[in-house]
């Protein structure tokens, strides 16, 4: 894909969401919603931009048909029929409870369900309650199973079921959503391209494709009404779960501050997060921003497209204190392998760094997947690691980010924010890139010390002659240094000041 596809496709995208007549189901849609340039998000795109199908209506997604939709229906009714677990600690239950700020982050493991810290927020509902400022987060089921255990203090588990009748209702909300994007796919005057994504969202609505952030949408009405928050905080990479979040937050019967936390890389091609949408009907964007450090800040700030939204640094809690180090140049040979969380990254990665492997028997290089991911186990990434060369290790569990980089010189990534992280602790990183796709690098701004390597040969070469370079390698740091800043909690009080 090249940069002027991408920008027709989030041109088009936008069109759409914008397009007169749009809904609350067409919003819930992902498709519509172009993050960024990172391949596993513009997969979905590539068979819109030839011009044989963007004059044709795409094939339907397995069971967007007419027969497999009733049958989607028909499922999703029995489960709704069902009799739900209960989901909601019995404080938050009450009538009376009432809450100042409400925090909506996401469960991806069941281990996060007790865990003191959460996740994405960290000590951010901590930090309120310490400010006698009543704080609730809500987690976003994406595991689907039980969990064990009482929920701690003020934290939900969000229902992933409905009613009967709000099942009902969701199904027709998408079928009117899809039938309008239809109508817009055979109109003759909309451009091709337009055409194409209109039609194919209408398939994936068809398809059931946004009806769980129009679960999630529900779910947060209900919870908006009970707590009647005056600020609600969710995640920002400009998906469209989190414009339902925010959407939702209009059923506070208090005015409701909407604040998005930046808390993951932008990317130099990431659309979404840079712009708000600025309906009139759907109240979907976020008045606040919260940032990363002052890196992303500047760059948020100085979107035209996002504003009237404000930007503020809050910083991250993953950022942590780094000890004595020694110096890069005496530390073993060692090259810390950091995939992101997609399970192809994973595997193009780890395979990338057993080919260097076999030409570099002198570094170490240590496997480090990602924390959302299960390499261990029945995962199919399990298979790679069972028969690893002597000079291939899996970093153990528990073992954290920070003690990893202390012992090593290298890392190879592509897309994860782990690569600030170990390049603040002096690691001199590796992007590995592939032919016919958009660079996606975290780093992209950085100038000098950072390398693009396309096969393992061209690793070999810098790894093989590593010269000092301590001018560029401080100002790399420097840096990263200045992308992920520590907690600032003191930005949390302009948030109540904001909201009155």
């Amino acid at each position: 894909m090249t940069e002027q596809e991408y920008d027709a496709i989030a041109s088009a995208c936008d069109g759409l969401l914008r397009a007169p007549g749009a809904t609350l189901g067409r919003l819930a849609l992902p498709l519509l919603h172009v993050i960024n340039e990172h391949p596993n998000l513009t997969a979905q795109y590539s068979a819109l931009l030839s011009r044989s199908q963007a004059t044709a209506t795409p094939a339907s997604p397995a069971g967007a048909a007419p027969g497999g939709a009733g049958r989607r229906a028909a499922r999703a009714l029995l489960k709704a029929l069902s009799r739900p677990r209960p989901q909601i600690a019995a404080d938050v239950a009450s009538r009376n409870m009432r809450a100042d700020v409400l925090i909506v982050s996401r469960l991806t493991r069941p281990e996060q369900w007790r865990a003191t810290e959460d996740f994405y927020f960290g000590a951010m509902q901590e930090e309120f309650a310490r400010w006698g400022v009543r704080c609730v987060l809500a987690l976003v089921d994406h595991v689907g199973m039980e969990l064990e255990g009482e929920p701690l203090a003020g934290r939900v588990l969000l229902p992933r079921r409905v009613s009967a009748p709000v099942e009902i209702g969701l199904w027709r909300e998408c079928l009117h959503a899809s039938r309008v994007l239809r109508r817009l796919a055979g109109e003759e005057t909309t451009e091709p391209l337009r055409r194409a994504i209109a039609a194919q969202a209408a398939a994936e609505l068809r398809a059931g494709a946004a009806l769980e952030n129009l679960r999630l949408h529900g779910a947060l009405t209900r919870l908006c009404r009970r707590l009647a928050p005056r600020i609600l905080i969710t995640t920002y990479e400009g998906d469209a779960s989190e414009r339902v979040i925010w959407h939702a937050a209009r059923a506070s019967p208090r005015p409701c501050l909407r604040v998005g936390y930046q808390h993951t890389t932008v990317l130099r091609r990431a659309h979404a997060i840079r712009r708000g949408l600025h309906l009139p009907s759907l109240a979907c964007d976020p008045e606040v921003v919260l940032a990363l450090g002052s890196i992303t800040e500047a760059a948020l700030a100085q979107s035209a497209a996002l504003q009237p939204a404000r930007v503020l640094v809050y910083g991250s809690h993953r950022r942590r204190e780094l000890g004595p180090l020694r110096p890069r140049g005496e530390r073993p040979l060692r090259c810390l392998v950091l995939p992101d969380a997609h399970r192809g990254e994973s595997t193009l990665l780890f395979r990338f760094a057993l080919d260097c492997a076999a030409l570099l028997p002198a570094v170490t290089f240590v496997l480090r997947p990602h924390p959302g991911m299960a390499l261990h186990g029945a995962d199919v990434l399990a298979e790679l690691i069972q028969q690893l060369p002597a000079n291939v290790v899996v970093s153990p569990r528990g073992a954290t980010l920070e003690s990893e980089c202390a012992t090593a010189r290298f890392c190879l990534y592509r897309g994860s924010s782990a690569v600030l992280h170990a390049v603040r602790a002096g690691l001199r990183p590796f992007c590995v890139t592939r032919r016919d796709e958009l660079p996606f690098d975290p780093l992209w701004e950085l100038r000098g010390w950072r390398e693009h390597v396309a096969a393992p040969r061209e690793l070999v070469r810098y790894l093989t002659d590593d010269l000092a370079a301590p001018v560029l390698q401080q100002a790399a740091e420097d840096y990263c240094d200045r992308y992920v800043l520590p907690v600032q909690p003191e930005n949390l009080r302009v948030l109540l000041q904001l909201a009155g």
